[in-house]
């Protein structure tokens, strides 16, 4: 059975033979589970038409609806698994590495520029909002909550590019509304 893991950091899909909890990407992000391939909620009806095509080879997620049953689903992506044994970490090799490292690369500075930006603007009033503190302005407060609720948006974009773009706009925008209630 086969199975698709997607890095958080970098997005890359990648495709093993067996299931594993205990992945780490090459770029260092975590990788999840999309699950294994399946056929489910798929109508059965007899056609004429090739078993398998690009779609299907290379196809990035789990549910197959073509005549191969899944056989062939996802064999374009398959990753590799290093096993390290400096602290016994499972690494899963996508098939372009280097561009992994790259996406997770431009990922992480711009989360950290939305992080900056709120530093920036809230001072400690953002450190104590991280770390559960109450903060007494209530303004300072739901406007944090605000911010934090458009970073986690921006964080689940699916596309490497919207999301990296939407975390840089999102930085921007943070700095543009500093006014003296956020001091």
């Amino acid at each position: 059975m086969r199975y698709y893991y997607r890095c958080n950091d970098c997005l890359v899909t990648s495709t093993l033979e067996e299931y594993r909890q205990d992945l780490v990407c090459v770029c260092g992000g975590h990788v999840r589970c999309l699950g294994p391939v399946t056929d489910k909620g798929r109508w059965v009806r007899k056609e004429l038409r090739p078993e398998c095509d690009g779609r299907c080879l290379n196809a990035r997620g789990p549910n197959c609806d073509c005549k191969c049953n899944g056989r062939n689903h996802g064999i374009g992506l398959a990753g590799i698994v290093e096993m390290t044994f400096d602290g016994g970490a499972v690494i899963l090799r996508p098939l372009k590495p280097e561009e992994s490292i790259k996406r997770a690369e431009d990922y992480r500075a711009a989360k950290a520029a939305v992080e900056q930006a709120l530093a920036d603007v809230f001072g400690r009033s953002w450190d104590a909002y991280r770390a559960g503190q109450y903060i007494p302005n209530s303004d300072i407060y739901w406007a944090l909550k605000a911010w934090t609720a458009e970073y986690a948006d921006a964080q689940s974009l699916r596309t490497h590019k919207n999301r990296v773009k939407r975390l840089y706009q999102l930085a921007d925008r943070i700095r543009e509304k500093r006014t003296a209630v956020y001091s």
